[in-house]
């Protein structure tokens, strides 16, 4: 799959909110993507982590922090960002390409046509910061960085127990002792209720940065 802007389904947003929310007590920081009118859209992928591919949202802030990079036109000119806290994993079946020749508003089309033209100029960069982030999370030395970030090893666990839910075929590298204790405890409960299951630090922080 070519990198590329796509959109991703908003069921499967869904459950990895609610993944996240009952892993962290109610609080998550996976990107709201439905607004009144527009979808957020994210870029990728950035980043693979055991065949698990990741995407970055691209906002429309125009003010970065050291894990956002600033999304600029040929004159320099900001015209949004990609916010690498917030990268979230995603199946291939669950996203779709976002095709600019389709927008009908054209100042829109113009401004996302410059924001593509940025990343694919720029993807070693961008997937260099996708691994800098991630690794900078994972190790669980930046406070600040972790309340205000996605929690990756929740969503990978989410994703692994989303496509065993789906029917959704997993690559041989994510099939190992997580993916096999996520399937018995989903047959457990299946067996125990007679129905399958679906699972669905600055709260106020976190929720504003998703805008």
């Amino acid at each position: 799959m070519k990198i590329d802007f796509y959109y991703v389904n908003k069921e499967y947003i869904k459950y990895l909110k609610d993944y996240e929310k009952q892993h962290r007590g109610g609080f998550t920081c996976v990107p709201n993507i439905e607004y009144a009118n527009r979808d957020k859209f994210v870029y990728g992928a950035v980043l693979e982590i055991n065949k698990i591919k990741y995407y970055v949202p691209v906002f429309s802030q125009t003010k970065g922090k050291q894990d956002d990079m600033l999304i600029r036109d040929k004159k320099n000119v900001i015209k949004g960002s990609l916010r690498f806290a917030y990268m979230i994993p995603v199946p291939n079946c669950c996203i779709s390409t976002l095709v600019i020749d389709n927008i009908k508003d054209e100042n829109r089309k113009i401004l996302i046509s410059k924001e593509l033209a940025f990343c694919r100029k720029n993807k070693d960069k961008i997937e260099k910061q996708a691994q800098l982030t991630y690794d900078r999370i994972l190790s669980g030395k930046h406070i600040g960085l972790n309340q205000n970030s996605c929690d990756f090893k929740v969503l990978e666990e989410a994703y692994i127990q989303y496509c065993i839910d789906k029917n959704i075929d997993l690559p041989k590298e994510v099939i190992n002792k997580d993916s096999d204790r996520l399937l018995e405890q989903k047959n457990e409960l299946s067996i125990k209720n007679n129905f399958p299951t679906l699972p669905r630090y600055d709260k106020e922080k976190c929720e504003s940065y998703q805008q």
